[in-house]
């Protein structure tokens, strides 16, 4: 399968012109792919933010002396933070793994990116 015939054919079908769609598919993809680098970033800074404070509420409580536990991340709150935060922060690095690759391969070649979306589309 030829990538111009297809992409041709689909802008025939539409009515538009190659020169005008092309350039639009390839932005759109470029965008999707750098705000999802973004959302990652500030997914893993969220995290980060939260288990300095968790990791704080958790020292703070364990330094009191009714408390039986002696290490901070022995507190519930705190426990279920870090679970919750390190889950995030693999998905996010996942995301941003995952993003970067198509970021890459569309500066790289656009054509076959904008092929590869329409062939998505028409599935």
């Amino acid at each position: 399968m030829e990538v111009n015939a297809v992409i041709e054919n689909l802008c025939n079908k539409f009515g538009v012109t190659v020169d005008y769609l092309l350039p639009k598919i390839v932005r759109y993809v470029t965008v999707m792919s750098a705000a999802g680098v973004i959302i990652g970033v500030l997914i893993i800074i969220a995290c980060v933010i939260a288990l300095k404070k968790a990791y704080k509420v958790g020292v703070k409580w364990s330094e009191e002396p009714e408390n039986k536990y002696d290490e901070w991340w022995e507190y519930t709150p705190t426990t279920i933070i870090l679970v919750v935060c390190s889950s995030l922060a693999f998905i996010a690095v996942f995301m941003i793994f995952v993003n970067t690759y198509h970021l890459v391969s569309v500066l790289a070649s656009p054509e076959v990116a904008a092929l590869k979306y329409v062939g998505e589309l028409l599935k």
